[in-house]
């Protein structure tokens, strides 16, 4: 095992991959908590996020074909495909764009069309809030854009992010509630959000608000992005009127919230294929800090013959300069140079990928690093301090050739991170 523990690592984490399989996971849920029928009514069904397709294609593979059926998925370029069946929108992902906005008013439109005897599906899936951007007024898409891309590039956790994300839309933190006339409806939720809190995955349209405008604003001053913001968007984020706080609708018998995949479901499927020792504190620092967490914990089992450790998170970066990389590439890089720096001596490696496939703006899905990486940097004349500071962890990892691509995966259930190796 010791001369393979890349392709070890890789094939482990491909099995973490399969067990966030869209359909699988649907039908699964759909056995505990069957999709209501309508009486006298039809389905109105919306899959939103990077599972959009999957889900859609499962739900109708369970559902009556008499029963009429109202069918719209949203997801992002990578995931689309042509199909004849439903009606698919691709949009922009992780910044909202045109098509992104054409979807949040067709959105409205379908669900405001239910009547009390339909029953209303949705399908929900990491990267859902982007895709579907619907601006409350006083603020546009161009707006949006411009502080999603702050709110992004900011050492910010993901329930942080959405929490500005819900303050700006009409559809996140319940809003889609607010709009529904029927009153049996369920929502299968695939999470992409350490704890899955509902009210954060894909900015929680189905759920309850994480906070107001009045929040949103304390942690724009708090974390030193709201000089940063136009005239006309400060003024947004001034006014504390909430403009659909009246209307919103957080009660379970309006929509059933059903969880039915997660980032620890895919951590038990890796750890079990590698028959490694499961990490149990999530990974949801900065990723300095989460790399000296996971080393801390190798050395804790460096006395052991072969470490095998399983992991699973959701880093955040801090981004100061302007190279390519992701945060599963940075954090990859910045543990394999405290590694090196610790002096450890023998055969190991390090996977962080995303389970979506993607990792930043480059198209790899993550980074494999192993004990040779830093050396042969070095060899090569790289400054790795250089290459963190500029976040340029995508270059750096390139030359080594531990970067690695699976393509877009159809599914999403945040970052997955095994380590194997044996010291001397």
């Amino acid at each position: 095992m010791k001369r393979n523990f890349r392709h070890t690592a890789l094939h482990c984490f491909n099995e973490g991959v399969q067990a966030a399989d869209p359909g699988k996971c649907l039908r699964l849920a759909v056995k505990k908590e069957p999709i209501p029928e309508p009486i006298g009514g039809k389905y109105i069904i919306i899959s939103l996020g990077k599972a959009a397709i999957s889900l859609m294609q499962s739900t109708l593979e369970i559902l009556p074909k008499k029963i009429p059926k109202i069918k719209l998925a949203v997801t992002n370029y990578e995931n689309f495909i042509d199909i004849s069946d439903f009606e698919i929108v691709a949009a922009g992902h992780p910044n909202p764009d045109k098509n992104g906005l054409k979807a949040g008013k067709k959105v409205i439109k379908i669900i405001q069309s239910a009547n009390k005897q339909d029953v209303v599906v949705i399908l929900l899936s990491g990267g859902a809030s982007a895709l579907l951007p619907a601006p409350l007024p006083g603020l546009t898409l161009k707006d949006k854009i411009e502080i999603n891309k702050l709110l992004l590039s900011t050492d910010l956790n993901i329930k942080e992010i959405n929490l500005v994300r819900q303050s700006m839309s009409s559809i996140k933190g319940g809003g889609l509630l607010s709009l529904i006339k029927s009153r049996n409806n369920v929502a299968y939720i695939l999470s992409d959000v350490i704890g899955d809190d509902f009210r954060v995955i894909g900015s929680g349209p189905t759920s309850s608000r994480i906070g107001g405008k009045k929040e949103a604003r304390a942690l724009l001053i708090k974390k030193y992005l709201y000089k940063s913001l136009s005239k006309k968007q400060r003024i947004f984020f001034d006014d504390e009127v909430e403009i659909n706080s009246q209307k919103l609708i957080t009660s379970t018998c309006v929509f059933k919230n059903v969880l039915i995949g997660n980032n620890q479901k895919s951590v038990h499927a890796m750890a079990k294929m590698a028959e490694a020792d499961i990490f149990h504190q999530s990974i949801t620092e900065n990723v300095e800090v989460a790399s000296k967490k996971i080393l801390s914990e190798v050395l804790k089992q460096k006395h052991k013959n072969i470490i095998k450790i399983a992991l699973g998170g959701e880093t955040t970066v801090n981004v100061t300069g302007k190279g390519l990389g992701g945060r599963n590439q940075e954090l990859a890089l910045r543990f394999a140079y405290k590694v090196y720096q610790y002096g450890l001596n023998g055969k190991w490696c390090f996977l962080s990928g995303g389970t979506d496939g993607k990792d930043g703006i480059t198209e790899a899905t993550g980074a494999i690093v192993n004990h040779n990486t830093i050396p042969v940097l070095i060899n090569n004349g790289v400054c790795i301090e250089t290459c963190l500071q500029q976040n340029d962890s995508h270059t750096a990892l390139s030359l080594t050739k531990d970067v690695f691509s699976v393509g877009a995966t159809g599914t999403n259930v945040a970052d997955l991170m095994l380590f194997l190796g044996a010291f001397e």
